[in-house]
């Protein structure tokens, strides 16, 4: 099975012409959402505004990189992206340092060294800071 495929297989609910990134977490920012360095995240990259409901996870682009986090828009336009982990602090971001990429649908934890076979390539994963 081609890798869109199996990726269509996985996500059946989606709009046939969505766009997708997998992001691989490094970091323990995260651990009170369960999600631990290592896991695959998967990005919906086109989204509405109105799907940027306060508090949900998603993965912003700054000058640091790709950050993956809770997100708050305040009044005048700055970005709070919140960990859940009590040993990192909110990140805030003035309007037009940063910018939301994408919101996460779905994570994923390998526990072995899963290989799908020769030839299956699910594409990049793109890092994350955490």
């Amino acid at each position: 099975m081609r890798s869109e495929q199996r990726l269509r297989a996985l996500l059946p609910s989606c709009d046939p012409d969505a766009e997708f990134e997998f992001i691989r977490i490094e970091g323990e920012s995260l651990i009170g959402d369960h999600i631990q360095e290592g896991d695959v995240l998967t990005a919906r990259l086109h989204f509405q505004p109105s799907d940027l409901w306060p508090g949900r996870l998603v993965v912003i682009e700054c000058s640091s990189g790709f950050i993956v986090g809770h997100v708050f828009i305040g009044i005048k336009g700055q970005l709070r992206l919140v960990k859940n982990n009590p040993c990192f602090e909110d990140l805030i971001f003035e309007p037009g340092r940063a910018r939301v990429v994408g919101i996460i649908i779905r994570s994923v934890r390998y526990f072995d060294d899963y290989d799908d076979g020769p030839g299956q390539d699910y594409g990049p994963l793109t890092p994350c800071k955490n």
